[in-house]
């Protein structure tokens, strides 16, 4: 991560550290795109979860101590969560493609209302037409 002037910045493992980074696709997004916004959801889960256990380990001398050491910590949180999500993860990333899928599939407002006008239709002019017997 670079800061506005392109200085390398190493995260802070602050709460949501890394949300920030997520853009959410629009509904024209392409399938690659939302695909790897979907990963680095998933991502930053797998950070989250990481810098919570590494907290309720009972010592803190993974990292030593001192002022750089939270920076340190906040580093390992994001590459573990990021390998993590990876190598296969809980399937978050699939799950949210999955669901962009689906509502790019479904049929929009104005469709409906248009098959519908279609069917009414279709069923007003059989009940007109009288069968043949």
């Amino acid at each position: 991560m670079t800061d506005g002037l392109g200085i390398p910045q190493l995260p802070v493992a602050g709460p949501g550290a890394g949300i920030e980074r997520l853009r959410v696709p629009g509904k024209d997004s392409s399938a690659e795109e939302v695909k790897k916004v979907a990963g680095q959801l998933e991502g930053v889960f797998f950070s989250m979860v990481v810098k919570e256990m590494r907290k309720s380990m009972m010592s803190d001398d993974l990292f030593g101590s001192g002022p750089e050491a939270e920076q340190y910590a906040g580093l390992f949180d994001q590459m573990m969560g990021e390998h993590m999500a990876q190598t296969g993860g809980l399937g978050i990333a699939r799950m949210v493609m999955e669901s962009a899928q689906a509502a790019r599939e479904s049929i929009r407002p104005e469709a409906l209302e248009a098959r519908l006008a279609e069917i009414a239709e279709a069923r007003a002019r059989a009940a007109t037409e009288e069968p043949r017997s």
